[in-house]
Parts: structure tokens; sequence; C-alpha cells
């Protein structure tokens, strides 16, 4: 990358030390799966920075031997064998045998001429299969007993005609089916079986000899026989082989050390830089696998009420699943077959993942790795990675706040894109500029810019009285000029505005009484201020007043109150003899 456009890098100091010391909560996590779920065997591995960096198991291999697992037993995969079907599919895009917005049926020819939901329906694309919205039903306890199935069976599956569950590109909803037309795609365009393709194009480059298509024929004690929990006693699950190209939705057996290097490939391709490629798919195409594609309504993290939630948005890429958690990107996928429940998940911004198998029937791994991944990610305080400031950002910086210390229309006509006069005359944000210099009196000093991408940032213009936050956003030309900008000045709260924060933040607390509330002007919603307060109250913990983030310094302010990862705003209006007019409290 350049100076130009940057890459963006850890900065935060001693980030790995800080994983490692606080890895001993994945301990805990896990060893408490293992016991209340009532799985043989449990192993999990931590992945950064390219290798596993701790690692752990609990429980036995098998029911018959006491001998734990390892980081190289193997266990069935299932649906994380997804990723590696659309790995391959990209693969072939790449290389031009394939368009993913071809028709399915251009190859797998079973498909032409089967009847669609409707006359105006679309033939579901290779892209639709990847995506999981090709209209096919959700199909787990149906495809997994399709595992053993060979080309032939799966052919005259496709031929007597499949059954929608809605319109072909419109609504995402988990298709196996999809993913084994998926398999009988690659043959077609590479001309050797998926599983052969999957095996020589990108296990082997990855050095992944522990990961096979089958567990007959491994040395018993190289594998987790699976498991069925039934009636407070384990039940052993007949393996199920895999047939032909059907192998492509779940057929892949895996350890965590070869599932490590997988995930690891994900991680490496953040962020885009100009190295040379080192993984057998090209970063661009392992990012675009990890792009929310087919998304699904949000929900919360939780939805207990004693809990605090965050937003929570689940979407299906290429053979991975997305969940934005707050402001929290995870990315990964699951696996369960009979026998087996496995998940592997990472966080591509914070540049760490986990990987945990189980040997029992639909174990819950993935809830296990969500709250571990999470938990250390917190105790760590694991850091982002950092969008350094570019040369563009530095220099409309310098010139912008020459500007805040006294307009000049040359350097005003260098700085701005073409529509920004059209917009709002000079005239008026000149006239701007200079009701913000009367407002704050002299800059003392201009914080550094804190860069949202390459050409979108703010800082803060500390003034004599308060100060003026400053946001910008450039246009595409080049050299790119800016196209917007906001200018928030924020005064000094008055002492009537404190009192009231004050007192709003003692009964969140417990430690103060409402009478305050009983002296509002006639106007003021009491009943629906003593909701939030009651609401805010009830989350628990102890909230601190932060700075204030807005006001004109007499009958308005806005603060921030944290608890935790709980971060509110507190907006307080006076009239004008200072009575309360309005309180607001939301999340930020």
């Amino acid at each position: 990358m350049t100076t130009r456009y940057p890459q963006s890098t850890f900065v935060a100091a001693a980030r790995m030390e800080r994983l490692h010391a606080s890895a001993g909560i994945l301990d805990e996590i896990f060893a408490r799966t293992q016991l209340v779920e009532h799985m043989p065997g449990l192993v999990f591995g931590l992945v950064a920075d390219g290798a596993i960096v701790h690692s752990g198991a609990f429980g036995s291999r098998s029911i018959e031997h006491e001998d734990a697992p390892t980081t190289r037993t193997v266990f069935r995969i299932a649906s994380m064998t997804k990723s590696f079907t659309a790995a391959a599919v990209l693969l072939l895009r790449d290389e031009g045998t394939l368009r993913l917005d071809d028709p399915s049926e251009e190859y797998v020819p079973q498909l032409t001429g089967l009847p669609l939901p409707s006359a105006d329906s679309a033939r579901p694309t290779v892209r639709n299969l990847l995506q999981m919205n090709a209209g096919w039903p959700q199909d787990d306890p149906w495809a997994d007993r399709q595992l053993y199935l060979d080309d032939a069976a799966i052919d005259a599956i496709t031929t007597t005609g499949l059954s929608y569950s809605t319109p072909p590109g419109t609504r995402f909803e988990y298709s196996n089916f999809g993913y084994i037309l998926l398999g009988r795609i690659i043959q077609a365009a590479s001309g050797i079986p998926a599983m052969q393709f999957i095996t020589e194009r990108l296990l082997d480059p990855l050095g992944m000899q522990e990961t096979h298509w089958q567990l007959q024929g491994l040395e018993h004690a190289q594998y987790a026989p699976g498991y069925r929990y039934e009636d407070e006693t384990w039940r052993a699950e007949e393996p199920l082989p895999s047939g032909g190209d059907v192998a492509a939705f779940a057929g892949l057996c895996s350890t965590v050390d070869d599932l490590a290097r997988w995930v690891a490939m994900f991680l490496d391709a953040w962020p885009p830089r100009d190295d040379a490629e080192a993984y057998p798919l090209c970063r661009a195409s392992v990012r675009e696998m990890q792009t929310s594609m087919a998304p699904v309504a949000p929900t919360f993290s939780d939805k207990r009420l004693d809990v605090s939630a965050e937003p929570s948005a689940y979407a299906y890429g290429f053979g991975l699943q997305t969940r934005d958690i707050g402001n929290l990107r995870l990315v990964g996928h699951g696996g369960g077959l009979p026998g087996y429940g496995t998940h592997m998940l990472w966080a591509p911004e914070h540049g760490v993942g986990v990987v945990a198998l189980s040997n029992v029937t639909y174990g819950p791994s993935g809830r296990a790795c969500l709250h571990a991944l999470q938990e250390l990610l917190r105790r760590a305080d694991a850091p982002r990675r950092v969008v350094p400031v570019s040369n563009h950002l530095l220099q409309v910086h310098d010139a912008l706040n020459r500007l805040l210390i006294e307009w000049d229309d040359q350097v005003a006509a260098d700085l701005f894109a073409d529509n920004f006069f059209l917009d709002t005359d000079a005239e008026r944000w000149r006239s701007r500029f200079q009701a913000l210099r009367e407002a704050h009196g002299f800059w003392r000093h201009f914080t550094p810019v804190v860069p949202q991408n390459w050409l979108r940032g703010e800082w803060r213009a500390q003034g004599e009285r308060g100060w003026c936050s400053v946001w910008l956003s450039m246009c595409p030309t080049d050299p790119p000029r800016v196209q917007m900008l906001r200018l928030t000045g924020v005064l000094p709260p008055s002492e009537t505005l404190k009192m009231f924060a004050r007192k709003c933040l003692a009964y969140i607390n417990g430690d103060g009484d409402d009478e305050w509330l009983s002296a509002a002007s006639a106007n003021t919603n009491v009943s629906r201020i003593r909701r939030a307060l009651e609401f805010a109250r009830a989350r628990g913990g102890v909230f601190q007043l932060g700075t204030e983030v807005g006001g004109n310094g007499s009958s308005w302010a806005e603060f921030e109150l944290f608890a935790g990862r709980l971060l509110l705003s507190l907006e307080i209006q006076v009239d004008a003899r200072d009575r309360l007019s309005s309180l607001i409290l939301s999340r930020r």
C-alpha cells in the first residue's frame, strides 16, 4: 500500500501478550460446555497471526477409551465443508471457468426445464446457490441422511423435480441441497469430482494432511467416534460415508490443527495490501466470501429482559455466515451431523479466531465459540486494526483548520468540491465560521484527525469556551475534495444543566430520589422520563457521567453515561426559567 492509501494495522502495545493472558477464559467456557452438553470429548484452538496460540481438550476421544482428544484428532466437520466448496467455486470463477451469474442449469443439465414457482421466477444461478437464496427450503434433517448418496442418486432426485419454499433470489433459507448441486457444478466446470478438486486445489496446498473425506479407513486412534446422548447415556452413531459430489455440503473430516490453517487464510485476507499472495485463493476472493450477501431480519444478541443486549444482524456470504453484534463483526460456520457438533468463528477486524470440535450429535459448539470469542476480546481489550491517516486527510485537516482561524476564499476554493457551494452558498459558510469563532473564542488547539476511512474523518477544535466537532467526507475525484462538512459547536453546560445531569445519575444508581422531577415545566412528559430512568436503573451496574457531547451552554446539553460496555446518551433541556422541559435517555 502507498502513503496515499495506507494499510490498516494494529497499534496497541502488547496485543499478543494480552490475548495470551486472557486465554484462560476459553478453558473455562469450553470445559463447562463439554460437561453440561454431555459431549464425550471437545477440543478447541485459538488462532491468531497465522497459528494456534492456545488450545485445550476436555473429556475423552471415545467412551471406550480415556485418552483425551488432541488438536490432531479427526472429527467430522459437517457443514463447515461449505466454506471449502464455496472457495472451490471462486477458484473456478477466478480462472474464468464459470460465472457466478450463470444459471445453475448450464452446469447441471437435470435442472433444465424444471418448473419454477411462478411464470416470472428467475432461474437459480450459481450465486443463488452460494448465498442460499435459490428458493429451496431449509433441509437439515433430510440432507444429513443424503450424505452417502452417489452422483446418480442426486441426479435422479433433481430430474424428478424440486419443491420451492420461496421465489428464487428473494430470501435466504439454509439449503444444503444448493451446496450438493455446487458439488455437481464443480465437477462439471473442472472435469474432475468435487472431492478431488477441493483436495488438490485447497487441502494439499494448505498442508491440511489430516483432512479427509471419510472416517472409514483411518486408524481408530486417529479419529473421534460420534455419539448421540439419549436417556442419560451415549449411543454410538453409525459413521456416514461421503458418497460423491454430494459431499460438497458436509462431507469433510478434519482436525483443529488443520482448521487453524483454514481460519488463518480468512484472517490473512485482512487488510487489503500489496503483498504477494500466500494462499491458493486470492485475498480479494477470500474477503468476498466473508461479505454479508443474503441477510436475515435483525434481532438482539440476547432476548432475555434482564441481560444487556445489542442489535444483532445475521447474513450468509459464500459458504460462511456473518454476524454483526453491536459494532463487532464475526464470520464463521458451524457443522452438525449425527455424532458431531463443530464450529469455527473469527473476528476479522481483531485478527483472532477460534475452532471447536465435539463428538456428540449437533453439539452446540457454536454457542460456546461465540461466548468464548466475545469474552476473550473483552478481557484482553483486544484492539481492532486502525486505519492510518491518509495524506489526503492530513492536507484537509490543515486547510480546514486555517479556515476556522480565518476565512480565506482561495483556501476554500482549493479545499471544497464543486457541489459544496451549490448546496450551501459561500456567504452562509463564511458566516457560520465567523459565528463559531464568536461563540468559542480563540482556537487553542486542534486534535489530530481520527480517520473513518481514507477519505472521511473527524476531529475537534478546542476553543476558549467549549469546542467544535469537525466531520467531513471527500468526493471520489483525483485529487479528492471536501463534498460534505459538519461543524457542531459544543459550549460548556450551565450549572442548572449539570445539576439535572447529576440528579439523573444519582437516581439511576440508586443514590437519590426523583423529587426533582416534580419541579419540571407544565408541558414536560414526566411519566415518560420516569419510564426511561427506571429502564436504565434496571440495567444494573454503576453508571458514570462522561463528558458533554453536545449543547448550547444555556438551555440544552447532551452527556454520555456509561456502565461497563453500556453507553447511553443523556439529553437535557430546560426552559427560560431553568425548569426541566425534556430529558431523553438513548443508546449511543
